[in-house]
């Protein structure tokens, strides 16, 4: 069975007023994927607005 998590990035994972993520979001992340969750992030911003990315690698990538 295929098992997933959708996420919003603005005020679900990332707060834009203080430019950070939201505490306990990179924990949560890790445990969802270690527990074979495919995990999406969505936004409404602009593909040219950078503000709040963060590089980060991941093994795998793929487009939901």
């Amino acid at each position: 069975m295929l098992r997933g998590a959708i996420f919003d990035f603005n005020r679900t994972l990332y707060n834009p007023d203080s430019g950070r993520l939201v505490a306990g979001a990179l924990r949560l992340l890790g445990h969802l994927r270690g527990e074979g969750y495919v995990l999406c992030l969505i936004s409404k911003k602009s593909a040219g607005d950078r503000r709040g990315q963060q590089s980060a690698h991941t093994s795998r990538r793929r487009e939901c």
